[in-house]
């Protein structure tokens, strides 16, 4: 596998955008069923879990999946082809991310024994935003036609919490809260302050936090209980040193370990990698931090919508790919719930060929070429 990163093809977005329809489709169907327990009575606090699990799922979904189209759309209209690597990455963290939330929701919806809640940790982050310029590309623009299409379908989620003949005032409130902030956030970014020398900053922050908000929305109304949870902690490091001798395997993917290692090519590739390496140990802790951080469950090795293993990275040592389900600093990189990463130990600049600094990468990941 290798990360799509670096200047992409218009083309390669194609196939994220036409998920749109079953991202939507998804939502209304679970929202349906939403509808049908609130008019019989049942209160959000005691959907079954397998309704809960899928409302929740569908919404992450849905929000992501709108940020990456808008964001797709405001570049696709100033690009000859192509689009540059700092908003290619920007749209990917959206709309690559909504596929595995879907992934989520599909599994809950075959399976009622299923528990989102057990697999992912909730309430769940959306991907940054971050503070900085796309080139021509009118990103918060964007992003905020984006927030105000998602704070449009959260009201009409409020309303029928508020119409139900069973409902929790409390809870009420907070979810109008959490528009009514994310609303105030988004008109913030829409009215320029050309006096102002840092509106450009704050404008980046207001966005993320409208972003968090409607995320977070969506979440709680399809489990109430989240409120209810004063847990700080949602940034866990793992291992703070690793072991002091080194397995010139253990950066390799368990699952191919096998089969590089029958390889003399593979064995010379890791070996000169080993001996070129100017701090080995640090190589070796921030592995034992992706060791630990398996065993505990904040990760998993990533999977395709099928559920087949994605594999391992493209180049020695071969990698493997992993999805994280509850967030976790490793190697100093702090990642979200459903990111997919791999640990580069050469460093590349991908899409460049040049060589970069090593450390995790953050993408989603495509097949690649054999290299032997």
């Amino acid at each position: 596998m290798k990360p799509l990163a670096g200047k992409l093809p218009l083309r390669v977005f194609e196939p994220y955008r036409s998920a749109g329809p079953l991202v939507r489709r998804e939502l209304d169907d679970a929202e349906r069923r939403r509808r049908e327990l609130l008019r019989g009575r049942t209160a959000p606090r005691r959907f079954p879990p397998a309704v809960a699990g899928r409302l929740l799922s569908a919404w992450n979904a849905y929000v992501l999946q709108v940020v990456g189209e808008h964001l797709l759309d405001a570049v696709r209209v100033r690009s000859f082809s192509t689009v540059r690597a700092e908003a290619a990455a920007r749209i990917l963290a959206f709309l690559g991310t909504a596929g595995r939330w879907m992934s989520q929701a599909g599994r809950v919806a075959t399976d009622a024994s299923y528990r989102v809640e057990e697999q992912v940790h909730l309430p769940a982050e959306p991907p940054s935003w971050l503070n900085q310029t796309y080139g021509p590309y009118p990103l918060p623009t964007a992003m905020a036609a984006a927030l105000r299409a998602i704070h449009t379908r959260g009201g009409s989620v409020l309303a029928d919490h508020a119409r139900a003949p069973v409902r929790n005032e409390e809870d009420l409130f907070w979810l109008q809260w959490l528009l009514d902030n994310a609303a105030a956030a988004i008109e913030y970014t829409e009215q320029p302050d050309l006096d102002e020398p840092i509106w450009s900053r704050l404008t980046a922050f207001y966005l993320r936090y409208a972003l968090r908000l409607l995320f977070l929305f969506g979440q709680v109304a399809a489990m109430p209980a989240l409120l209810d949870d004063r847990d700080p902690t949602t940034i866990v490091s793992l291992v703070a040193h690793g072991p002091s001798t080194i397995n010139i395997w253990s950066l390799t993917d368990p699952g191919g370990r096998g089969m590089w290692r029958s390889l003399p090519a593979a064995r010379t590739a890791v070996e000169k990698m080993w001996a070129t390496d100017p701090q080995p140990m640090v190589t070796v802790r921030v592995q034992a931090q992706i060791d630990a951080a398996l065993r505990s469950g904040a990760i998993v090795f990533a999977t395709d919508r099928t559920g087949e293993r994605l594999g391992c990275l493209y180049r020695c040592p071969w990698p493997a790919v992993y999805e994280v389900r509850r967030p976790v600093t490793i190697g100093g990189t702090h990642l979200l719930s459903m990111e997919h990463f791999a640990f580069d130990a050469l460093g590349e600049t991908y899409g460049s060929g040049r060589a970069g600094p090593r450390g995790i990468v953050v993408s989603d990941f495509v097949p690649a070429d054999p290299v032997f």
